[in-house]
């Protein structure tokens, strides 16, 4: 699966990292920006690294479509790291 299709298909990809208890639900718009819709998901994650503990092994998984009123952290992918999104972007 492409990033292209992931937003196409609405779904939702869910990483984390296995040494700690972050979790983030990236917007998947914003990957497919900054990666390119061609770019398939395992390759983007194969990029993450954790925010809190700089660590590698960090896991995904593809979920079904986008759920209403997630309270899962929106985030983007910066560097290679997953940075939270703020309500209002700056400039």
């Amino acid at each position: 699966m492409t990033l292209g299709q992931a937003l196409a298909a609405e779904v939702r990809l869910i990483a984390w990292c296995k040494a700690g208890e972050q979790r983030a639900e990236p917007v998947v718009a914003d990957l497919v920006a900054r990666y390119g819709s061609d770019t398939a998901v395992i390759d983007w994650a194969r990029r993450l690294r954790c925010s809190a503990c700089d660590g590698r092994e960090v896991d995904f998984v593809v979920s079904g479509a986008t759920r209403r009123g997630s309270r899962t952290p929106r985030l983007v992918a910066v560097g290679g790291r997953l940075v939270r999104c703020r309500s209002s972007p700056t400039t």
